[in-house]
């Protein structure tokens, strides 16, 4: 596709998803696709530290009408490649990112970008992810290796197997060759 709305999730913190997706992101726009990511992981939000960011404004004050898109994209200082901090963090992730405006902020991106990146939060603790996903073209569930127990993917199976998630690929993070 000329655009592409990639999503991230995980089955729970420190397995290697911010990591992923802030590199796939600078890797795509090293390969000339104008590319956004967005922190949408309200709750633990870290892209914004990656790039040393102030993170006043960002995807949470956007959804509530704060402020405008122009207002929460910040440049990298890689060529095309621009990120939406979360913002502060709100009292209700999960109702913010299932309005409107959510629905908005990417028909808007779709415009501007090739390829829109969602860091999103770990699909074991909070249902945003499923929100998430109607926007989404691909999905990447990373699994850490030595980490990710057999007990956390079966959430990801369940949700498979019932047809809740679709076009869903698995990223194993921190393998160890020696191994």
């Amino acid at each position: 596709k000329d655009v592409n709305v990639i999503g991230f999730t995980s089955s729970r913190e420190s397995e290697g998803k911010k990591f992923c997706s802030v590199n796939l992101a600078a890797a795509m726009a090293q390969s000339r696709r104008r590319t956004v990511l967005i922190d949408a992981d309200m709750r633990r939000p870290r892209v914004a530290s990656y790039f040393q960011l102030e993170s006043e404004k960002g995807l949470s004050n956007y959804l509530i009408g704060e402020c405008t898109l122009k207002e929460v994209i910040h440049e990298t200082g890689v060529k095309g490649f621009d990120v939406i901090a979360s913002g502060p963090i709100p009292p209700n992730p999960i109702d913010l990112i299932s309005t409107p405006r959510m629905e908005e902020l990417i028909s808007e991106l779709k415009r501007t970008y090739n390829t829109i990146i969602i860091d999103s939060p770990p699909l074991g603790y909070v249902s945003e992810y499923i929100i998430i996903m109607k926007h989404t073209d691909a999905n990447i569930y990373v699994v850490r290796s030595d980490y990710t127990t057999r007990f956390n993917l079966e959430k990801i199976n369940k949700l498979y197997d019932e047809r809740k998630i679709n076009n869903i690929s698995i990223l194993l993070s921190d393998v160890k060759y020696s191994r």
